[in-house]
């Protein structure tokens, strides 16, 4: 397998070349971990960026450095995405164009390995839910079938009953990964083969369990019939991001955009003439001023330009570090289909509806929320809120409405991907971060018009909501205040109404033209300036 086979799956345009100036056709190439079921803010930023860069006819590719999931074609599809605009580090080993492709039925991976079927006799079992069993009906494992007849994944079992491997396969039929197990955590693995079309592993992964946190220590990668051994994954991204961009440079003026501080490490040894983009999607010091955030982005002497997502912040990183580099303010944009011109539902006073959506961390700080609740239940006992996320705190988070015995009032809901339909149940949105960049979800809580109830942080939450107009700002970290205003706005109905519909707005502020404007000027920048 040749490194350069993923080469012939970059699409290229048909001609924008002036061929009377001789320029070049740049390429905005952002880096991103990955796009999964649940995707984080600084990922739906990308995508917006991509789908504003691709509408502008600027050529754009979303270059995915971390994907660890199977059905990642699914995910992008629904952001409108064309598999022909996404890289992704694995793909470029495995994607063999000549390979005779090996789909996988439960029946035929059966018959394969001299298994056969026996439905579970558990009657919450699923009609796609098999055991696999030996000559002598012994279970050797368990499988999830599609509805279609491919296999989703297949556990293998030991003689004791307990994981040894796992195969993970997309919803196409063709094995992805092959994780074989930590028998102390089967959620996690200690070794990861990547599967080629051909169902042969061309990657090896191996990671391991450090301060509880799994941690890749090993890749061995198959090039042209020989392993490349790398001993961080950090090393790996390094060589795949290389490769790629002396593919794309032969007819591209590269612009790399990376919205993760880590990666400028990564990117740093590229050639000169690849232009490089920082992005902060939040505060770069910490609340205290102990903690130094994004660092690497702020004082790396390779980038040509960095953006930030408020003139604050833009300020902020001016006065302390006065850097060599330019600063452009691109605010997110954030426009959905049919934004409501109307408030689906009146609201009810003695009834109020809230809402979060968040990933459970620490930084979103919901124990306030929580807090704050307790005391609106008080005034108003019929208040609900609604939380929405994953993450670390989820158990924390579900302890603490147990404790302040609010079960009837706060409930706790896994992460939902249908974010507009939950908002527009509700009547107003909550959110108590410790810091943020900009909320792209107080954008799409206007578009649903909630009135946003925020604390003040840095940044964005001033840039998006109008005190009084649209929204409220509290003091950060006084939830009572919280509290307290939250129950005043709830009964003044009238008030709540109004900033519904001012909601309408805010999302103009935000247009998708003015941010395909601001970015046309940083490229026409990063371009004149070689």
């Amino acid at each position: 397998m040749k490194t350069e086979n993923k080469s012939t799956e970059i699409k290229k345009p048909d001609t924008k070349q002036d061929d009377k100036s001789g320029s070049r056709v740049p390429l905005v190439l952002s880096l991103l971990n990955s796009i999964g079921q649940t995707t984080a803010g600084i990922e739906k930023a990308a995508i917006y960026r991509h789908n504003a860069l691709c509408e502008m006819e600027i050529e754009s590719r979303l270059f995915f450095l971390n994907e660890q999931d199977a059905h990642q074609d699914e995910y992008i599809k629904k952001y409108g995405i064309s598999t022909d605009d996404v890289i992704n580090i694995y793909d470029i080993y495995t994607e063999l164009n000549d390979a005779p492709l090996k789909k996988n039925s439960i029946l035929e991976f059966a018959k394969r390995n001299c298994w056969h079927l026996g439905v579970f006799n558990n009657a919450s079992q699923k009609p796609t839910d098999f055991h696999l069993l030996n000559a002598k009906n012994m279970i050797v494992g368990y499988a999830k079938v599609y509805e279609t007849g491919n296999i989703s994944y297949i556990n293998i079992l030991s003689t004791k009953g307990v994981i040894l491997r796992r195969l993970i396969f997309n919803q196409n039929g063709y094995l992805v990964f092959e994780d074989f197990v930590d028998p102390n955590n089967v959620g996690a693995w200690l070794v990861r083969n990547v599967h080629n079309a051909k169902g042969e592993p061309v990657i090896k992964l191996y990671q391991k369990l450090v301060d509880k946190e799994y941690q890749i220590y090993g890749v061995e990668v198959l090039v042209q019939g020989v392993y490349f051994t790398f001993g961080t994954f950090t090393e790996f991204q390094k060589f795949t991001l290389e490769k790629v961009t002396a593919i794309l440079a032969k007819e591209y003026d590269i612009i790399l955009i990376t919205d993760r501080d880590n990666y400028i490490d990564i990117i740093k040894s590229l050639p000169k003439g690849i232009k490089q983009v920082g992005i902060l999607h939040n505060i770069h010091r910490s609340i205290d001023g102990k903690r130094f955030m994004y660092n690497t982005t702020i004082l790396s002497k390779e980038i040509s330009a960095l953006i930030t997502l408020t003139k604050w912040h833009a300020d902020d990183i001016v006065k302390e570090f006065n850097p060599s580099y330019k600063i452009f303010t691109i605010p997110s944009s954030y426009t959905v289909e049919n934004i409501r011109t109307e408030p689906p539902h009146p609201f009810d006073p003695n009834a109020p509806k809230f809402i979060t959506v968040a990933r459970l961390h620490e930084q979103k700080n919901i124990t306030h929320m929580i807090l704050a609740m307790k005391d609106i239940v008080k005034a108003i006992p019929k208040a609900t809120l609604d939380i929405f996320g994953s993450g670390p705190e989820y158990a924390s988070l579900a302890k603490a409405i147990k404790t302040t015995k609010l079960e009837k009032n706060v409930f706790l809901h896994d992460w939902t991907n249908n974010v507009h339909a939950e908002m527009s149940k509700r009547d107003i949105y909550l959110l108590t971060s410790k810091y943020e960049g900009l909320a792209i979800v107080l954008l799409e809580a206007q578009s649903c018009l909630l009135p946003c109830i925020s604390y003040d942080v840095k940044y964005g939450s001033r840039d998006i909501i109008n005190d009084g107009v649209n929204g409220l700002l509290v003091r950060q970290n006084d939830y009572y205040e919280f509290a307290q205003k939250l129950v005043e706005l709830c009964k003044n109905p009238t008030l709540v109404e109004t900033m519904k519909k001012n909601c309408n707005d805010t999302i103009k502020k935000f247009n998708k033209e003015v941010y395909k404007q601001k970015y046309k000027e940083l490229i026409d920048y990063l371009v004149s300036n070689k």
